[in-house]
């Protein structure tokens, strides 16, 4: 979508980029030459009327429009006010399950990715290549969830949640809780026992680390998001009167 903006605004640039030089190279108004000839108030009009088409196109021209402020603040005066959108209401309650979602599928990206490394390492190693690098990056999620929250002006209830410090929290018991069940295994000598605890410990600080690069992920994009006011303030969010 913001790719398209951007297109459609190079596509008004070029096109009236050369209109608004015709006649104007010195900065003359049109309804100075006129008046300074023809006192015919018809034609007047029409000098003041091309004046302003020129002074608006010159001042799109050269203003700096954002892109991302213009996909935002166009949407957010309807998501917010419209009762059509009222079953939008609840939606940062909905965050919580997509976040474990996608990061239980970003994990298997990266499991199918590393195989996928080893395979080629391989191959390479073969043909006396050296060992090439992959990372796997994706913060599309990131920055859709941010842009719903700020069309819906649910940053706050979202943040109400505590949900980033839930998540670790939990992971920091269920670490403690294993390296604890590990020694016992340990003393107990069960060494396949200590190695699923092992493995299990390896599996939640990679979760921990996901949910790290998640929540600073979309930390960022809702910083971005939120550089600049997306609507008027006096908006009367209608489906959020219940909280």
């Amino acid at each position: 979508m913001i790719g398209l903006l951007r297109m459609f605004r190079s596509g008004i640039l070029e096109t009236f980029a050369p209109n608004i030089t015709f006649g104007f190279k010195h900065k003359e108004l049109m309804s100075d030459l006129i008046n300074n000839f023809n006192k015919n108030s018809i034609q007047n009009n029409c000098a003041k009327l091309c004046d302003k088409i020129s002074s608006n196109i010159t001042g799109y021209l050269t203003s700096n429009n954002d892109s991302i402020e213009l996909l935002t603040s166009m949407f957010a005066k309807e998501f917010r006010g419209n009762n059509k959108f009222a079953h939008l209401r609840d939606f940062f309650i909905l965050i919580p399950t997509l976040m474990i979602v996608q990061i239980e599928y970003i994990s298997k990206c990266r499991a199918r990715l590393s195989n996928k490394k080893m395979s080629l390492n391989e191959d390479l190693a073969v043909a006396g290549s050296f060992n090439e690098q992959f990372i796997f990056v994706e913060d599309g999620f990131s920055i859709g969830i941010a842009y719903v929250l700020t069309l819906l002006n649910q940053q706050f209830f979202f943040n109400s949640l505590n949900w980033f410090d839930s998540v670790f929290n939990k992971i920091h018991s269920e670490v403690i809780k294993c390296k604890n069940e590990q020694k016992l295994a340990l003393k107990a000598k069960d060494e396949s026992l200590a190695r699923l605890l092992a493995l299990k410990q390896s599996q939640l600080n990679e979760q921990l680390e996901e949910f790290k690069r998640l929540m600073y992920s979309l930390n960022s994009a809702l910083t971005f998001l939120q550089a600049n006011e997306v609507c008027d303030e006096n908006i009367e969010e209608t489906y959020l009167d219940d909280f």
